[in-house]
């Protein structure tokens, strides 16, 4: 089940919050409003995968029914608060964030022209490259490795994504440029 689907419709907010750098944020509102066993669960999971552990495990709790809906529509709630005080209204100002970081980045690049992204950029594309090659060529593995190399594989993925959208730009920002060339048309 994809947790952060799901929760777009129950906690438009708190989806949005996911994928900036006030992630941590959203996870703490979701966990504020779960019991307090459920809630390690989750800043455990949160802690060992930052970019996809918590989405795993709320999914999880979710589908198993051991949380619900309405736990979620109030973390939500408190969270749409918080976002407000802190001058982010609504999901549009969330993409604007990532967006801006994304532009700063850049903006960084092109001031000081350093090697160092490419670099870091080379290195995680060679590393996600080599796991896939090991895989499809039988690396064999300690059974007690096993999961922690599905693990950093993930982390490995996880960090291509960021490489790609920082290099090529993101769906976010796709999706925004679609809508407005719509809106011109009409």
């Amino acid at each position: 089940m994809n947790f952060l689907t799901a929760i777009k419709n129950i906690a438009p907010m708190i989806a949005g919050t996911f994928g900036t750098p006030l992630l941590g944020m959203a996870v703490s509102a979701l966990c504020s409003s779960l019991p307090a066993d459920q809630a390690a669960q989750v800043q455990q999971a949160h802690a060992a995968d930052p970019v996809h552990g918590a989405l795993n495990k709320l999914g999880e709790l979710l589908q198993a029914g051991t949380i619900n809906t309405a736990q979620i529509k109030q973390a939500e709630l408190k969270h749409t608060e918080t976002m407000a005080e802190l001058g982010f209204k609504n999901t549009a100002d969330l993409a604007k964030i990532t967006a801006d970081d994304r532009d700063s980045a850049r903006k960084m690049q092109i001031a000081t022209k350093s090697m160092m992204p490419a670099v870091l950029a080379a290195l995680v594309i060679i590393g996600v490259m080599a796991i896939m090659l090991g895989m499809a060529y039988g690396l064999k593995l300690d059974p007690g490795l096993k999961d922690t190399f599905i693990l950093g594989f993930g982390v490995m993925l996880g960090l291509l994504k960021e490489v790609y959208g920082y290099v090529f730009g993101s769906s976010a920002g796709s999706q925004a440029k679609d809508a407005t060339i719509k809106s011109l048309s009409n």
